[in-house]
């Protein structure tokens, strides 16, 4: 009798775990189905700048009016971010990250066959919209299918992104034209269509863009099953469950926030740097140095390996180092490196490949150690402080581009780095003065304590 009731309790906990190993298995499916998506978006992200000439030509641009490409970028990412909330609300979240993908697939594919740069701007605005939904519903995702073990999964998917972006220009440099002068005319639309048959002649983007837009689409229809699977068991995403405590009892509210608006400035400055740099990188090569295309291709890889190299690192030095810390090294070690770049370039200016490594990897730990910061500040983050945060560097992202595309295109291609240098200081101030802020009642508590 006590053998049949040990076997009967052996096949009940089989039975048991049988539905967890396929429930497991099925949340890495979706994580897995995240990741590739991530990927997909790290090589829309690197097409954008290795491809930026090819595109200009196509439309008979300049580069000053180009810039209003990564202009578009950012309101997209602005429009994309505020919506997502009550979109996010209203309908079912693995449906609506499914339709951002299929959206965004379908402008991927078609950018390089805009004939004018009007189309060019209007389709580069409206796919990141697609590009911020889907970023904004990775998080949720996430922590819907592992709960409070979504750290690791987390960083995974980033990595992916990261990993991404090393693809991109590896993936474009093959399709670039060997081209690299640019048409001065402003916004004309009477030679558009002609440019356009001409420079498509020299180019085959359009190669590397369908190729991104058919993975869309792809994972896109994937996610359209996961939905229709899940549809009959449905999540709820209870956003005040991660409302943050507001406040810090070492300072006044007048102080919060001070800091609160300097933390925003903080992130409009640095999401306007990385976005920049790595758009804005290989036309500011060819421009200034000389350099083909495919050269700087391979600098852009060259960055990528470096953003994504640190980035892995940095989960490490985040457990030892902490977040504010980390921001001033590497901000400091961004403006070590830039004005080093700025000046030896003209003497040798091979030492631009070892200063994009180093930036790159300096680059890769700032936006999350600013996040991690904000949230140890406040004792947590809460999703309107994220909403402020991620609308912030929109604004940078929008904001940047004009000025360096003006600049570059009436002064000097050197303009890139000045402007750079000088917002990577105004970063490190900014921080300066917030630790300032944050950390000077703490050590006045402790001396009065001492004493």
């Amino acid at each position: 009798m006590e053998s049949d009731e040990l076997v009967t309790k052996k096949e009940g906990s089989k039975d048991k775990e049988a539905p967890q190993k396929a429930s497991y298995a099925y949340k890495l499916f979706q994580t897995a189905n995240l990741g590739i998506g991530q990927f997909i978006t790290g090589i829309a992200v690197g097409l954008g700048g290795t491809t930026y000439l090819d595109l200009l030509q196509i439309t008979g641009s300049d580069v000053q009016n180009g810039s209003l490409i990564f202009t578009a970028a950012g309101v997209g990412g602005i429009v994309g971010s505020v919506a997502s909330g009550p979109l996010f609300k209203k309908f079912p979240l693995e449906a609506m990250f499914a339709v951002s993908l299929l959206f965004t697939g379908l402008l991927t594919a078609v950018t390089p066959w805009m004939p004018d740069l009007v189309y060019l701007i209007t389709v580069t605005l409206a796919g990141w919209i697609g590009i911020a939904l889907i970023e904004a519903a990775l998080p949720l995702l996430v922590t819907g299918l592992w709960k409070s073990k979504d750290a690791s999964f987390t960083h995974a998917l980033y990595l992916c992104y990261a990993v991404g972006g090393i693809v991109g220009p590896v993936l474009a440099e093959p399709f670039l034209s060997t081209t690299t002068t640019l048409s001065g005319s402003s916004l004309n639309t009477s030679n558009s269509i002609g440019n356009s048959t001409i420079a498509l002649s020299e180019t085959r983007i359009q190669v590397p863009f369908f190729i991104v837009g058919l993975t869309y689409e792809i994972i896109a229809v994937v996610w359209f099953g996961i939905y229709v699977k899940n549809r009959n068991t449905p999540k709820t995403y209870d956003e005040d469950e991660y409302e943050s405590m507001d406040k810090s009892d070492n300072v006044s509210q007048k102080q919060q926030l001070v800091v609160l608006f300097l933390i925003g400035l903080f992130f409009t400055l640095y999401d306007g740097i990385e976005n920049c740099f790595h758009d804005f990188l290989m036309t500011f090569l060819v421009k200034a140095f000389g350099w083909t295309k495919s050269n700087g291709a391979w600098a852009l890889t060259v960055f990528w390996c470096g953003y994504t190299g640190c980035k892995v690192c940095g989960v490490g030095l985040a457990k030892v180092i902490s977040p504010g810390t980390l921001m001033l090294i590497c901000l400091a070690g961004m403006n070590i490196c830039l004005s080093l770049w700025i000046a030896f370039c003209n003497v040798y200016s091979a030492i631009s490949w070892p200063m994009i490594a180093l930036i790159g990897s300096f680059m890769s730990v700032v936006f999350p150690a600013g996040i991690s910061f904000t949230n140890s500040y406040q004792s947590g983050i809460s999703s309107k402080m994220m909403a402020w945060i991620m609308t912030c560097a929109d604004i940078g992202n929008t904001l940047n581009p004009i000025l360096v595309g003006y600049l570059m295109q009436n002064a000097s291609p050197m303009t890139f780095l000045y402007v750079l240098i000088a917002e990577t200081a105004a970063c490190l101030c900014v921080m300066l003065v917030v630790a300032g802020i944050v950390f000077m009642p703490k050590v006045r508590s402790y001396t009065q304590e001492k004493m």
